[in-house]
């Protein structure tokens, strides 16, 4: 039996990109906004210049950590260009996370009035908690589309691998923390195979 090697890595993300192009595209003359969910720095930036290339008329906005507002940048580049659709990114370092946020729930009828393209939000698992809590009208609004930063790590399913993890049993110090490791790897594979199978509605919170 040959090494299985279990790479998730990517998974779905391109049929997610693939939502986002289609929305946006069936958005123009209307505003959508448009929570695009995902926990990798490296992946949502990969993603988010896949994106533009898709899409070349999306203008980018990039919150700095001083920033409290992001209504009057969305209202800039609405005045004096034409977008496709406009993304944000950078929440995660924001400073005053919640005063931003709750902001942007305050002016979300004027966003759905004056915009008539999607705004993509780049934003993360907790920031995504957060709108929950503290904007639960903007969260009730958005479409949603969740990206994989799944690390697809090789497992050595090997015989002789596995013979070591019964010989091990019982022992101690590096080998048991080898069996441990094998475990732990074996069990996170199993129940992501396990989630393959489902739909998971917004990072699996009800």
């Amino acid at each position: 039996m040959n090494e299985l090697n279990l790479s998730f890595e990517g998974f779905d993300n391109e049929r997610s990109l693939e939502d986002i192009v289609w929305t946006i595209e069936m958005s123009q003359g209307q505003f959508c906004l448009i929570l695009a969910v995902c926990d990798s720095t490296k992946l949502r930036d990969n993603m988010a210049q896949k994106l533009q290339e898709v899409c070349p008329n999306i203008e980018e906005i990039v919150l700095k950590s001083s920033d409290i507002l992001i209504h009057p940048q969305l209202k800039d580049i609405n005045s004096q260009k034409h977008p496709s659709a406009i993304m944000v990114r950078g929440f995660e370092s924001v400073t005053k996370i919640d005063r931003i946020l709750t902001s942007l729930n305050q002016v979300r009828e004027e966003l759905w009035k004056s915009f008539k393209f999607p705004v993509i939000l780049w934003i993360n698992g907790e920031i995504a908690k957060k709108m929950i809590r503290l904007t639960p009208d903007i969260e009730s609004w958005a479409s949603i589309t969740n990206f994989s930063s799944f690390s697809g790590k090789q497992i050595d399913y090997r015989p002789e691998m596995v013979d070591r993890f019964n010989q091990n049993q019982g022992s101690e110090d590096r080998d048991k923390l080898n069996n441990n490791n094998f475990l732990i790897e074996l069990f996170s594979r199993f129940y992501v195979l396990q989630d393959l199978g489902k739909e998971i509605w917004f990072l699996g919170l009800y």
